[in-house]
């Protein structure tokens, strides 16, 4: 069947984040470094984050809550509440991090506009992500916008059954392999990966899944209309 509809993710695919989100890795272990010896705070602080994520979910928020927490623990209630407010603070800061598209994403989304069904799929807190997506000026560009906890298999046959939308109608485009290529593959849909700079290491965590998955990896969103078209005509 054609495509006609097509998937996009937020963070990292059509703006910047990740590289904020590393930033405050450093700066959490920079302060931890100054109330004791932490040489692997920013690497607990990613793990405690992950452990976290069926409670807080993703985003700054729950990432907040993690710091707070951790630091408890690695100072031994020692840390005071002054303390604890630079950590809440080295959050907001993250939270409001500038934001900056990618190359090539608003023509390319101007260029979709009208011949396909454009759908924002983004997980993470509500209304950082509402927040986002007002700041980045595209939400005129699509037809739906889904922002949802997880991105998982059946995650994307909800989206798709809402919409009334068969997978081989389906494509999505986005740069964690984890959460935007292989869960729409489990379904027969199709999946552009756009890869990032950097990448979340949770995110690669199937990576190895993807040996017999097909699926195509573009450099950024220039050639995305001509490959869909060229889809569209095999």
């Amino acid at each position: 069947m054609t495509l006609n509809t097509i998937g996009f993710d937020g963070d990292d695919t059509l703006w910047h984040h990740d590289i904020y989100w590393r930033d405050t890795l450093k700066e959490f272990s920079v302060l931890m470094n100054r109330l004791g010896h932490f040489p692997d705070a920013g690497e607990q602080l990613d793990a405690q984050h992950i452990n976290d994520l069926k409670l807080w979910g993703y985003g700054i928020k729950g990432l907040i809550l993690s710091m707070v927490e951790l630091s408890i623990r690695m100072t031994k209630g020692q840390i005071t509440g002054t303390q604890i407010q630079e950590l809440v603070d080295l959050g907001k800061r993250a939270y409001h991090h500038p934001m900056n598209l990618l190359p090539h994403v608003r023509e390319t989304l101007a260029a979709l506009k009208g011949r396909y069904f454009l759908i924002l799929i983004t997980k993470g807190d509500l209304v950082a992500q509402e927040m986002k997506i007002d700041q980045s000026g595209l939400k005129m560009f699509f037809d739906a916008i889904e922002i949802v906890s997880e991105k998982d298999t059946p995650t994307y046959q909800r989206i798709l059954d809402r919409y009334n939308v068969e997978p081989s109608e389906f494509i999505m485009v986005g740069n964690a392999l984890r959460s935007d290529i292989l869960p729409p593959l489990s379904l027969k849909a199709q999946a552009v990966h756009i890869p990032y700079h950097t990448s979340w290491h949770f995110e690669k965590a199937e990576i190895a899944q993807t040996d017999n998955a097909v699926f195509t990896v573009l450099p950024s969103m220039e050639k995305l209309p001509e490959l869909i078209e060229e889809l569209n005509r095999a």
